[in-house]
């Protein structure tokens, strides 16, 4: 498979979420270290057949981007989706933050599954400090923090428990 574009790859996020979550797409939101605006791609919300499978109940938020395999773009989608994930977001009559953010890239079909070039584990596993984690597509859908996995389509969730759930400050 060749390269897809952003637009490619968010028509296949939905394709593969839209039966298991509410997606809300382009939302707006606050960062409140200095009151930034940011808008972030979607804030994704299960249904309730996944919460009653123990997916967590709460809003979680998706960026996705067209990356390549390229080091830089990958750290400052890690660096957007952290933001993403301290700021808070205005939904209808509530203020939420996102429970985690997820990343979904693409270069190829091989990328979005999860095959990532070396260093991108490294980088990965250190954004999941900061409950950020990727999104894999392929064959279904799973969501990861580091090397684990904290839900599949296919598997349900982990037993490990609070995987990319926590908010670490300072030493860890």
């Amino acid at each position: 498979m060749g390269s897809l574009n952003e637009s490619e790859i968010k028509a296949i996020v939905v394709e593969s979420l839209a039966s298991d979550f509410i997606l809300q797409e382009e939302q707006r939101g606050t960062h409140p270290l200095l009151q930034d605006k940011v808008r972030i791609d979607y804030l994704a919300y299960p249904l309730p057949h996944l919460i009653m499978q123990g997916f967590d109940e709460g809003w979680f938020g998706i960026e996705v981007k067209d990356i390549g395999d390229d080091v830089k773009r990958l750290n400052k989608v890690l660096w957007q989706s952290i933001t993403y994930a301290q700021s808070t977001f205005r939904l209808e009559d509530k203020t939420i933050r996102p429970m985690f953010v997820l990343v979904c890239v693409g270069q190829n079909k091989d990328i979005m599954q999860g095959k990532l070039p070396t260093v991108w584990p490294i980088l990965f596993s250190l954004a999941q400090y900061a409950r950020v984690g990727y999104l894999d597509l392929y064959p279904s859908w799973s969501i990861k923090f580091g090397g684990g996995r904290y839900y599949s389509k296919k598997w349900g969730k982990s037993l490990v428990t609070n995987i990319g759930m926590i908010d670490y400050i300072g030493s860890i």
